[in-house]
C-alpha cells in the first residue's frame, strides 16, 4: 500500500512511501487524471517492508509536466492500491 506522499501538492519533487508485507513484483505508473500513464517509476522485484520513490514531475521522457492533478498507481502480488498527486509550478 501507499503512505502518505510528501510533498502533496509538491514542486519540482514528490516522495511516495510503499508498505509491502511480502516479497513480490511492483509496479508504480503516474497517470494524468484522464489516464494516461504519463511515468513508470518502478517495475521489479521487492523485498518485504519500506520503500520510498522520488518523482520529479517529468514524464518518461524526461520532460516536465504541467501543473495539475496526477495518480501514482501500485500493482503488485498481493495488492493494488493508488493514490492522488498534485503537481503545483
Amino acid at each position: 500500500r501507499f503512505g502518505t506522499p510528501r510533498p502533496n501538492p509538491f514542486n519540482p519533487r514528490v516522495i511516495l512511501p510503499l508498505e509491502l508485507s511480502v516479497e513480490g513484483f511492483v509496479r508504480v505508473d503516474v497517470h494524468s487524471i484522464s489516464g494516461r500513464r504519463v511515468r513508470r517509476l518502478l517495475a521489479r522485484r521487492l523485498e518485504p517492508g519500506t520503500h520510498h520513490l522520488l518523482w520529479d514531475g517529468r514524464n518518461d521522457a524526461g520532460h516536465p509536466l504541467p501543473s495539475g492533478s496526477y495518480i501514482a498507481r501500485l500493482g503488485s502480488t498481493e495488492t493494488e492500491a493508488h493514490t492522488m498527486l498534485i503537481l503545483l509550478k
